[in-house]
């Protein structure tokens, strides 16, 4: 290797997305020590390639990218599969025609399977209903998922026979799993083989502590002015959901948190539809299409109550007319908060769109509380949570496996609910965020809470790769 190793990481890049951030703040703080180069794995180009001029282009851009790996000392790939193809198999191959020609290889795993397998007795249970064919199908399709994931495994366990391969992973879980599945006697007390790939874990992380120091001066140039609500009152409070659109993110959560929160508190939705599930002749999407409907219901329920209390505040006035009375002023006023109106839900609750990785971040600086109501997914690692980790924010999270494991890098930093209660949520976010501070930056309230220590930073992910790129 010369002095300064050249490095190429194979990564999204120049995309709204989590990954392609997480690339950026690597590159820039690898720049120091290594000569680095982003060669991009876009999404448009590979992940949705549907026809056939459109694979033949992914098939193209491939070899393109095998051939310029040739090129560098090290090659760190920031693998998903569904950034490779839309199916498993296609992505697995691909993964070997790119990395074929890698001198020194590791591999930032942001996404690994473990064997799927439908308990025998739940298959019984489907074929005892009848669902025979139902029952097959299940059976055939986790064949050929945990088939496509053992060739890919397969594959780096034989090309680390003949290059230095490490991996790079972001819970303790995962690491645990992946020595494994590549290192199967790292544990027997016999030490590591002659071709043992070390494996480290570290949480995402975007910021170095200067750049975290110097981000909030971004507002001054920031777009979030053109997006955010009018401010109603000195007394308003927001709270953030962030992220694409997915089922998993459990988003209703949020939203029925806000309804039986104080009429002060609103929800800031900086969340957009993925650029990825965009078609031709698109319709509105499927998820966010439930949010919409889960608003307009609840609109419709406080419309109605609302128009009971109109009826009963008459009836009661004019009640009180038939008997000659007139109310005093402490009356009145208490006649007032007996019948006052319920704002709607879609005056509280506000859909803000795609903004900018920085404006994303900035977002979350102008929030009483951040909220990551997430079911129970396949995702080992979170962009938005780990950068709000990063920001001081007061987390309120799901307490999900993926949640679960990250708090182990990051103990005390969050706030748990269980998934889907609404109400636990609605009950800890006024009492859990009394200790914030405010201040004006550049026209935009911002949110100040207590500094926590954390163990693991940017600084301590760099230090990750860098042993990566020298392990010999």
């Amino acid at each position: 290797m010369t002095q300064r190793p050249k490095v190429a990481i194979l990564s999204t890049w120049n995309e709204i997305c989590g990954i392609a951030h997480f690339t950026k703040g690597i590159k820039e703080n690898l720049e120091k020590t290594c000569d680095v180069e982003v060669l991009p794995t876009p999404r448009m180009i590979l992940g949705n390639a549907k026809d056939g001029a459109e694979k033949e282009a992914a098939e193209n851009y491939c070899a393109y990218l095998s051939k310029r790996v040739k090129e560098f000392d090290h090659v760190n790939i920031q693998f998903e599969p569904g950034i490779l193809a839309g199916d498993m198999a296609t992505a697995m191959r691909r993964f070997k025609v790119i990395t074929k020609h890698a001198k020194s290889l590791s591999i930032t795993w942001h996404f690994i399977a473990r064997r799927k397998s439908t308990a025998p007795f739940e298959i019984l249970r489907l074929i005892s209903q009848g669902k025979i064919r139902y029952a097959a199908a299940i059976m055939r399709s986790e064949a050929a998922l945990n088939s496509n994931w053992n060739t890919l495994f397969s594959y780096i366990r034989s090309k680390g026979r003949s290059i230095r391969i490490s991996h790079i992973v972001h819970t303790k879980r995962d690491a645990h799993l992946v020595n494994a599945l590549f290192n199967g006697n790292a544990f027997s007390g016999r030490g590591p083989s002659r071709h043992h790939q070390p494996v480290s874990a570290t949480p995402l992380t975007y910021l170095s502590e200067d750049q975290k120091e110097a981000f909030v001066n971004k507002l001054e140039h920031s777009d979030l002015k053109a997006v955010m609500p009018e401010r109603k009152s000195d007394k308003t409070r927001y709270v953030g959901v962030f992220g694409f659109f997915s089922g998993y993110k459990g988003f209703e959560t949020a939203i029925d948190a806000v309804d039986s929160l104080p009429p002060e508190y609103e929800l800031l939705m900086f969340s957009s539809v993925h650029e990825s599930t965009l078609r031709i002749e698109s319709r509105r999407d499927e998820y966010l299409g439930k949010l919409y409907d889960h608003v307009n219901k609840r609109d419709k329920s406080i419309r109605g109550k609302n128009a009971d209390k109109a009826r009963e505040k008459i009836a009661l006035l004019a009640k009180m007319e038939a008997k000659g009375g007139k109310p005093t002023p402490a009356a009145k006023a208490l006649l007032e908060k007996t019948f006052e109106k319920k704002k709607a839900l879609s005056e509280r609750v506000h859909f803000l769109g795609a903004v900018s990785d920085d404006d994303l971040i900035l977002g979350m600086m102008l929030c009483d509380a951040v909220l990551f109501p997430y079911i129970n997914s396949p995702h080992t690692a979170s962009g938005p949570t780990a950068q709000a980790i990063e920001l001081d924010r007061r987390v309120f999270a799901s307490r999900n496996i993926q949640f679960v494991e990250l708090a182990k890098f990051h103990e005390g930093h969050f706030e748990f609910c269980d998934i889907g209660n609404s109400i636990e949520y609605a009950q800890k976010i006024p009492r859990l965020t009394a200790d914030r501070k405010e201040r004006d930056v550049h026209g935009y309230r911002v949110i100040d809470y207590p500094v926590k220590p954390r163990e693991h930073n940017m600084e301590t992910a760099i230090e990750i790769y860098k042993a990566a790129i020298a392990y010999k």
